[in-house]
């Protein structure tokens, strides 16, 4: 740290430069790309943990090896490290200057982080369509990483007197690489230790496809052991693209079914033979209650809708 002097006495300068009334300048290179990497690895390991937890989750496709997230991670830091410091400077800065100006005492980072990231949880809510259920949990998770991201702000500030704060940013991101790293190699490990299970459709025969379907919202698909099929107000591709759709988007009609099996039992397939209806429906749902997928539009993130018992 290097001093000099002016009217007013010796002032510090570089690193350890202060506010007038003593506290670290908040408003700072280093406190804004800390800050920011806190908030990308929070990011990340929340992708970590949603893609291994939600491997057994019923999926019309199946899922991406999640040891790909070791790719596609330094990817995504190229869009959320940039979103990391417009959050930083919008919502942790203001809200850390903020908690100071009322104390600085801890209950008040979180107290302000939760008002501070309440309306952007309300544009989520509204933009998504969350239920108010979702809606709350990401509040919550918005304000613990925003408190989180103030929190490691507010321990940089305790290191200018030694002027570490360059030591810290470097620590900062390297055990946060290496905690996600850590998440995948535990998620990979869990995985092949079989303790996480992969989703995969049941194995039918022909037989246990007969019967009523239904896609729980009037629609009825009738399969006969003869090969007939019923469909009654079936759900379509036209209809699913328009809210609130009429009938006459739907489908109605006779035809035929036939059952394509397969050793893999994500290439079992029903092909429906009736005008105006899907055509090919995959089998889908669980051991104890079977369905039929129809998957539609973008291969690598489709469309899709389900018939069940």
């Amino acid at each position: 740290m290097s001093m000099r002097t002016d009217n007013r006495g010796p002032v510090a300068t570089g690193t350890t430069r202060r506010e007038a009334h003593g506290r670290p300048r908040l408003w700072t290179v280093r406190t804004a790309l800390l800050s920011a990497g806190v908030l990308f690895f929070e990011a990340a390991l929340l992708v970590v943990g949603v893609t291994f937890l939600g491997l057994d989750d019923e999926t019309p496709i199946p899922q991406d090896d999640p040891g790909l997230l070791l790719l596609t991670l330094p990817l995504l830091a190229c869009v959320a490290l940039p979103a990391g410091l417009l959050m930083t400077v919008t919502v942790v800065l203001p809200s850390l200057g903020l908690a100071r100006r009322l104390g600085g005492r801890r209950w008040v980072v979180p107290a302000v982080a939760a008002a501070a990231t309440l309306p952007l949880a309300v544009l989520v809510k509204l933009w998504w369509a969350l239920s108010m259920t979702r809606a709350l949990e990401c509040w919550s998770l918005l304000a613990v990483c925003v408190a989180a991201a103030a929190g490691a702000v507010a321990l940089s500030h305790r290191h200018l007197r030694t002027g570490r704060t360059a030591s810290l940013l470097r620590r900062g991101y390297a055990y946060g690489s290496l905690a996600v790293l850590a998440a995948c190699g535990l998620g990979l490990g869990a995985r092949s230790l079989g303790l996480i299970e992969e989703y995969r459709p049941p194995t039918v025969a022909q037989h246990e496809l007969v019967g009523a379907w239904t896609d729980g919202e009037g629609g009825r698909l009738r399969l006969a052991s003869d090969g007939t099929a019923v469909a009654d107000r079936l759900r379509t591709e036209e209809d699913d693209a328009v809210e609130g759709a009429s009938d006459a988007r739907r489908c109605t009609g006779t035809g035929t079914w036939t059952f394509q099996s397969a050793t893999d039992p994500w290439e079992q397939s029903v092909r429906l033979s009736i005008d105006g209806c899907a055509t090919e429906w995959n089998v889908g749902g669980t051991d104890r209650r079977p369905g039929l997928n129809h998957v539609y539009g973008d291969p690598d993130s489709p469309d899709w809708f389900r018939l069940r018992r």
